[in-house]
């Protein structure tokens, strides 16, 4: 009677592997949905190194054009308010909402 209330070695494993991947299933959209970020990084990168290259001269006659590039290829990308929020800390919730946008503007 005990042999029949125990699986087998061979049910076990089956269990085990059913277990597993009823686990790890749900992990695939999040590895691909892991790789989106990394691939956008490694664009902006190669994009950004690109254009300081081509613009190199400009850049040494005009070094403000550094911070142009730089914000017109990355700023679109940035959540510049949740940012904010997150250097001042709870100091966020404290501050007004006019210091707020003077702090926004300065940062």
């Amino acid at each position: 009677m005990f042999t029949i209330l125990t699986p087998s070695l061979s049910g076990i494993r089956r269990l085990s592997l059913l277990l597993l991947l009823t686990l790890l299933l749900p992990l695939a959209p999040l590895r691909a949905a892991e790789d989106l970020p990394r691939q956008l990084l490694q664009q902006l990168s190669n994009d950004l190194f690109d254009q300081l290259t081509a613009e190199r001269s400009a850049i040494q006659q005009q070094p403000q054009r550094l911070f142009d590039i730089a914000e017109q290829l990355l700023v679109p990308h940035v959540d510049l308010a949740r940012m904010n929020q997150w250097v001042m800390g709870r100091y966020w919730r404290q501050a007004t909402p006019d210091q707020q946008q003077r702090f926004a503007a300065a940062f």
